[in-house]
């Protein structure tokens, strides 16, 4: 998952995402399966992002890719999460993840790659600033070069 705050610049529009509020992208960059696609993203993601913009990044460590397994689980807030359906192959993982709220339940599939971080990064221009939680599933990156 991708999020873009915080000195959002020239190219954003007034209104949350300006304010530094988190802005959802039109994609995820593990669950896109084409590299150029994933370059695309990043790509767009750089142009918007003011000189002194961070990007936040939201992945999946290459440790949780061995461990994903089906029937694991937990909680985000009130929302009950299990994984189902895993298969790994090559460095792709699918799985279906099942939530459950307020006595509704939903669930989404996906399909996602391991990715080699510090190259993706270095090509779309960015550098690494710093993890943002412990389990190292959120950091920040800013623009490699101002402008």
């Amino acid at each position: 998952m991708l999020w873009v705050r915080s000195g959002l610049g020239r190219h954003m529009p007034a209104g949350p995402a300006a304010a530094g509020y988190p802005m959802p992208s039109s994609g995820m960059l593990g669950v896109t399966e084409l590299d150029a696609d994933r370059r695309a993203m990043l790509a767009a993601a750089r142009r918007h992002l003011a000189p002194d913009g961070q990007l936040i990044v939201e992945w999946y460590p290459p440790a949780w890719f061995d461990a994903a397994a089906s029937g694991q689980g937990g909680r985000l807030g009130e929302v009950a999460i299990e994984l189902a359906d895993v298969v790994r192959d090559g460095d792709l993982l699918s799985a279906t993840v099942h939530y459950a709220a307020r006595g509704r339940r939903w669930h989404q599939e996906f399909t996602c790659r391991r990715l080699d971080l510090d190259g993706l990064l270095t090509s779309a221009d960015f550098a690494f600033d710093r993890r943002l939680t412990p389990d190292r599933a959120w950091f920040s990156v800013r623009p490699r070069r101002m402008g």
